[in-house]
């Protein structure tokens, strides 16, 4: 299912006790939850990412709260995305890591909302 919906493509097979495992890899380096629908799909996706934080040794979570200019928005979504676009890959002998980066308009005070 979710290789037919593109999320996941062919990574390669191994034979195991007489049966053959299929192994996947994910189809894109990030997720991106836009349009319509994207509230409950980021609710949905967060819950999931809360679970796997939670379990994890030493996780860094930051949540800070800035006051930014339209000219800041641009260069620090520029940043954020060259570096989760960017970092590379070391591979499968290496240990995996998650990275979650976002910046959003955070309601309250002051917000354009």
């Amino acid at each position: 299912m979710l290789a037919d919906a593109g999320l996941v493509r062919p990574a390669g097979t191994r034979t195991v006790r007489g049966g053959t495992e299929q192994y996947y890899a994910r189809a894109a380096k990030a997720l991106h939850y836009t349009g319509p629908g994207a509230a409950g799909t980021t609710t949905a996706a967060f819950q999931a990412l809360g679970e796997e934080i939670a379990a994890a040794q030493d996780p860094l979570l930051v949540l800070r709260h800035l006051r930014l200019t339209e000219a800041q928005v641009r260069e620090l979504t520029a940043t954020l995305t060259a570096l989760a676009r960017d970092t590379p890959d070391a591979g499968d002998g290496a240990t995996r890591y998650g990275l979650l980066v976002g910046l959003y308009e955070a309601p309250g005070p002051h917000s354009q909302q």
